[in-house]
């Protein structure tokens, strides 16, 4: 599919960008955890750059193994609901278990619950050591 016309986002000003961005993060799936980018607290800023819908994100560790995944989902899906999406990755702030929506904390003490404390990301890490909840 050919991304939308340029100026739709200038059309639709930063209010309905930033609940579309959000209501597309509720959708995309951070593939090891099984939670949406919104209950992470992946999303850090949604803002218009000219043409451009810019959102900043900050993985939950510097070397998430899932980031590259994440964001071309995201950007993907945004290029699919308006036009020229540009996702940069922040590592300041640091990502800490307090940027986790209710419904993520739930999700992740069911999944520890499930997998007990050993349960760790692809790159071998175990979840417990960055997600006390």
């Amino acid at each position: 599919m050919s991304p939308a016309p340029a100026v739709q986002t200038k059309r639709i000003g930063l209010a309905i960008a930033r609940e579309l961005v959000s209501r597309v993060a509720s959708e995309t799936i951070e593939p090891q955890t099984g939670l949406s980018a919104t209950e992470l607290g992946f999303l850090q800023n949604v803002a218009l750059e000219g043409p451009r819908i810019a959102i900043a994100v900050i993985p939950t560790h510097p070397d998430c193994p899932s980031m590259g995944l994440l964001t071309m989902n995201l950007e993907c899906s945004i290029e699919d609901a308006f036009a020229l999406p540009h996702v940069r990755t922040l590592f300041s702030p640091r990502w800490d278990v307090s940027r986790l929506s209710e419904q993520g904390r739930t999700k992740i003490r069911a999944a520890f619950a499930r997998h007990g404390k050993g349960w760790a990301c692809v790159c071998g890490r175990p979840f417990a050591q960055f997600m006390k909840v």
